[in-house]
């Protein structure tokens, strides 16, 4: 499958590997196109996504094409054989849920003249995060996570290892 991970800021994440589409053709005149679904959230009762819209294919002049609706790739393809490539990108622009996300790339292809389409998915599954850190000062130990949105949950795990009793409070 196509894999990214997200840091928890929004911003650009590349997709990798580079989508590479082998294709063989009797005749000239072939079009290909690329469309991504939203991705979905592992947990649905979350119901978070990452839009289509976030999904982008990098043109080689290095456009940033939303994937919301088909984009055209190839416009009209040579007869033979050959490996067409697309680098695709993440470009969110709002903070998502941390956990894992799955969705399908489709792959467009058609005949001159548009006729003949065929569709062929492409799994892509992407990774959110969130930061963390610490830091101790007089005694106290401060976490600071990343920003994330107000209706966000966060579980913490870890381990606290001491020669003296702890007292551990959170508080927001």
């Amino acid at each position: 499958p196509l894999t990214a991970e997200i840091a928890g800021r929004p911003g650009e994440y590349p997709v990798e590997p580079v989508l590479a589409l082998h294709v063989v053709s009797s005749a000239p005149g072939w079009q290909l196109k690329i469309k991504a679904l939203d991705l979905q959230h592992d947990d649905p009762p979350h119901g978070d996504k990452i839009t289509a819209n976030e999904i982008c294919w990098v043109t080689p002049d290095g456009v940033r094409a939303p994937l919301r609706a088909p984009v055209t790739v190839v416009a009209s393809g040579a007869a033979g054989e050959g490996v067409v490539e697309a680098r695709l990108a993440l470009l969110t622009r709002n903070f998502h849920m941390p956990g894992e996300y799955a969705g399908w790339i489709e792959v467009i292809t058609s005949t001159a003249h548009g006729a003949n389409p065929r569709t062929i998915k492409v799994l892509i599954a992407v990774t959110v995060s969130a930061g963390a850190s610490h830091a101790i000062r007089d005694n106290k130990v401060y976490f600071h996570f990343a920003q994330l949105p107000a209706a966000q949950d966060a579980a913490i795990r870890g381990e606290i290892s001491t020669d003296v009793p702890v007292n551990l409070s959170i508080t927001t």
